[in-house]
């Protein structure tokens, strides 16, 4: 995928020979560093939808059961998840419920479904 990015960027400069194209050039390797560091931001941004699940959460799942905790969300209903389980078993105590298509739902929060 970094190599999409390096393509994508070098696609974006001005013809011309202040900026060459050669694979071993300064500027090429500096495209190229700059691609690998879109490529991790990517690569993250795609984990934090995914932790936008509590169900598929890895990193979040103690901030989720914070969240979910009784008293957590300033007395909101909530259900309660016990901290010594697994985290497949953390993962599956939360309700599967089916998004509305197209819109963002918080997960958090109990729509009394």
């Amino acid at each position: 995928m970094s190599a999409d990015y390096l393509s994508q960027l070098l696609a974006l400069q001005p013809p011309g020979a202040a900026l060459p194209r050669e694979p071993e050039s300064i500027w090429v390797r500096l495209l190229a560093a700059l691609a690998d560091g879109f490529e991790r931001v990517d690569a993250r941004s795609n984990d934090l939808v995914r932790e936008s699940d509590p169900r598929s959460s890895i990193e979040l799942i103690t901030d989720w059961e914070r969240l979910r905790a009784p008293g957590g969300m300033r007395g909101r209903r909530f259900r309660y998840v016990v901290t010594g389980q697994t985290g497949r078993r953390r993962q599956r105590a939360y309700p599967r419920r089916r998004p509305d298509p197209g819109v963002f739902q918080t997960p958090c929060r109990d729509r009394g479904r």
